[in-house]
């Protein structure tokens, strides 16, 4: 029989493997997009209370538990911070107010010896669950309006994962049923990891989400099966200890191998190297060659008919003044503030909203061409996001028609 500590311990250490291979992956990145480091500090907070939460099934004691508890009780406001960057809109004044009184009250409750009764866990429990809670509410209920259907479909899948991790977060209050002597909250976090790596897969949508997560389930229920035809007598705690152990490391290695993939696609240079190869002469060859290029994220090319719902010299002037590329976000914040070009900037976000595309890159202005890219605010966005910088820079270069020498 496993000793149930010393299983918790093991399965929270598994979630903090796998929370340390996404902050090393940021880390290493030259440039961090606004939601990534959002999403550092919820990183943080849950990387340093997993690590804490092992040692304290194995080592228990006040100071271990106020080192475990520190950073638990800022998951809120840092979920918040995250969820506000992704819906790109505050959260209600009156849940900002309780998560910062919350935080604050509870951070410094933590250090007292009251901390460690009864009294302070309860109404602790009930800030983190009312906390998550609301948060995932907001998510499920956002105003869809205000989002183009990309980022409703990347809020959809992040919906998904926030509201399972926190169903399984919850079991590390004791909220569980009694055969489940273990804490799920490993679990909860390595879901909502993988379903963050992998929102650049552009195919994002609730089924797929819950079905992926449902499949790495199966995958360590299958391991728990086969476990359990080889040890006849193992009993039902075992079994199920085997199932969550197995279905960590299925996440864990989902998470690792889709970073890896993200950072090798990040230091290839088959790009670089397809474009000191290629020798256009002119925008249009350029543009043809670009359809055949190794991209890392798969574009899409706008010119002539293509344009003729917009007013492609307005859009091509506003692109030229604002070096050459835009991006939704950008977009959308100068269409609250601007007081000129605002016919600009309205196409081009009816543009990118019709075409499920974050960034527009302006490749030639006699005649027009647009480069169009989906690349969301997560992981394995930063070296895409240069591959288009450096395209626009060498189409500008290039005459929209070969010169005739005489």
């Amino acid at each position: 029989m496993i000793d149930v500590a010393r299983g918790d311990a093991a399965l929270a250490w598994l979630c903090a493997i796998g929370l340390a291979h996404y902050i090393t992956y940021i880390h290493r990145q030259r440039t961090r997009s606004l939601l990534e480091r959002r999403m550092l500090m919820l990183l943080y907070c849950l990387e340093a209370f997993f690590i804490a939460r092992g040692f304290t099934q194995i080592t228990p004691g006040r100071w271990v538990s106020v080192a475990t508890l520190a950073p638990a009780i800022l998951i809120p406001l840092a979920a918040t911070l995250f969820v506000e960057g992704m819906l790109r809109r505050h959260m209600t004044l009156t849940f900002k107010i309780f998560v910062a009184v919350g935080s604050a009250v509870f951070s410094v409750w933590n250090f007292l010896p009251s901390g460690r009764t009864n009294l302070f866990f309860r109404p602790f429990t009930a800030y983190l669950i009312l906390g998550l809670g609301w948060i995932a509410f907001a998510l499920v209920r956002r105003d869809r309006s205000s989002l183009s259907p990309l980022e409703n479909r990347y809020a959809d899948a992040t919906s998904v994962a926030f509201l399972v991790a926190t169903a399984f977060a919850a079991t590390e209050l004791d909220i569980r049923p009694s055969w489940l002597p273990y804490g799920l909250g490993g679990l909860g976090g390595l879901t909502f990891l993988h379903v963050c790596v992998h929102l650049t897969e552009g195919r994002v949508k609730y089924a797929r989400v819950t079905w992926n997560i449902v499949r790495q389930l199966l995958e360590g229920a299958v391991i728990a099966a086969a476990y359990g035809l080889i040890v006849r007598d193992a009993d039902r705690s075992t079994l199920l200890f085997i199932f969550l152990f197995a279905s960590s490391c299925v996440f864990n290695f989902g998470i690792r191998w889709r970073l890896r993939s993200l950072m090798r696609r990040r230091h290839d240079a088959s790009l670089r190297q397809w474009l000191v190869n290629t020798t256009p002469r002119t925008l249009d060859e350029f543009i043809d060659a670009l359809r055949h290029a190794p991209w890392g994220a798969e574009p899409l090319f706008l010119r002539d008919d293509s344009l003729a719902d917009y007013d492609d010299t307005l859009i091509g002037g506003y692109l030229a003044s604002s070096n050459g590329t835009a991006t939704l976000a950008r977009l959308r914040i100068r269409a609250r503030t601007a007081t000129t070009d605002i016919r600009a900037i309205e196409q081009l976000i009816d543009l990118l909203e019709n075409h499920d595309m974050t960034h527009v890159a302006l490749l030639g202005e006699h005649p027009v061409s647009l480069l169009l890219v989906n690349l969301p605010d997560v992981a394995g966005a930063d070296g895409a996001a240069s591959e288009i910088a450096l395209v626009q820079k060498i189409a500008r270069l290039l005459p929209s028609h070969e010169v005739m020498h005489v």
